[in-house]
């Protein structure tokens, strides 16, 4: 019985897993991770739970999308994006942006606990990294 896969083989053709399913195991991860990290840190659940979802809603856009573009690039129109959730490339720019902006406001929650003023920074913080992100990344292929 010959076990190998062709180079025209989907990967995820026999099993369960899918780079959706990536996508949201990575935003468990992040959400327990990050979230959980921020509650035991602050003891404050609102700024957990915002810092935590941030994280999650980052790694859910960014790691299928990712994955997809680079089993695309190795199994060719096996694993097409027209059409798909990941055609976007905005799309990694966004999950980059929140996953950072949630980092940046993770930090500065340890040194302050104005609400309006971890919004803005919150805010801030993903719009730039948005702005830079899609302008660095215009014609990606994800």
């Amino acid at each position: 019985m010959d076990t190998s896969r062709g180079s025209d083989a989907n990967p995820f053709e026999e099993t369960p897993l899918s780079p959706n399913h990536f996508g949201l195991l990575s935003a468990a991860v992040g959400l327990l991770g990050n979230g959980f990290t921020a509650f035991l840190l602050f003891r404050d659940p609102v700024w957990s739970v915002i810092i935590g979802l941030g994280t999650a809603i980052g790694l859910f856009l960014f790691v299928p999308a990712v994955m997809v573009g680079l089993l695309e690039e190795r199994f060719g129109d096996l694993l097409s994006l027209e059409g798909s959730l990941f055609s976007d490339p905005h799309r990694l720019a966004a999950g980059i942006a929140l996953a950072t902006a949630s980092v940046v406001t993770f930090a500065w929650r340890t040194t302050g606990d104005d609400l309006v003023v971890g919004l803005s920074t919150l805010f801030v913080a993903t719009a730039v990294c948005y702005v830079v992100v899609a302008w660095l990344l215009p014609d990606v292929d994800v």
